[in-house]
């Protein structure tokens, strides 16, 4: 059945429980309506968890980051924020569904541990740019 959505949409939940790749879930999911398929609450929660894995995973890498590598744990606290931010926007008009309120719990739980990492780097003073070779001015005359 070559126009059946079914196998997308059993491909998209296997992209997003087992492989953790939302971006496949999601192209899996727009074929699935490209197809006819109305998505419903189950499609929205289980894309707004691809979401929710994938930004705990940024907070997992901004953890993990060297302390003197502040870009990359600024840049993972940014995308972990995107991606909070979007799966609590698909988990809101769902909420009472399924698990989605104890999921919708666990994104503001680690948002607000997100939010303290931000916060802490923050206030940590930029190291200094050392430069490699003394500069001198001199005026010539």
């Amino acid at each position: 059945m070559p126009r059946s959505p079914d196998p997308h949409l059993g491909l998209a939940r296997i992209d997003v429980y087992s492989l953790k790749n939302i971006g496949k879930a999601l192209a899996e999911l727009h074929e699935a309506q490209r197809l006819g398929f109305e998505l419903g609450p189950r499609e929205m929660e289980e894309e707004a968890d691809g979401y929710r894995f994938r930004a705990t995973a940024e907070l997992n890498q901004a953890r993990q980051s060297s302390p003197d590598n502040r870009a990359a744990e600024e840049r993972y606290l940014r995308l972990a924020q995107r991606d909070f931010d979007r799966a609590r926007q698909l988990y809101e008009p769902i909420e009472g569904f399924s698990n989605v309120s104890v999921a919708l719990r666990q994104v503001d739980d680690d948002d607000h541990a997100r939010q303290g990492m931000a916060d802490a780097l923050a206030k940590k003073p930029k190291p200094a740019k050392r430069t490699r070779y003394a500069t001198r001015r001199t005026h010539w005359q």
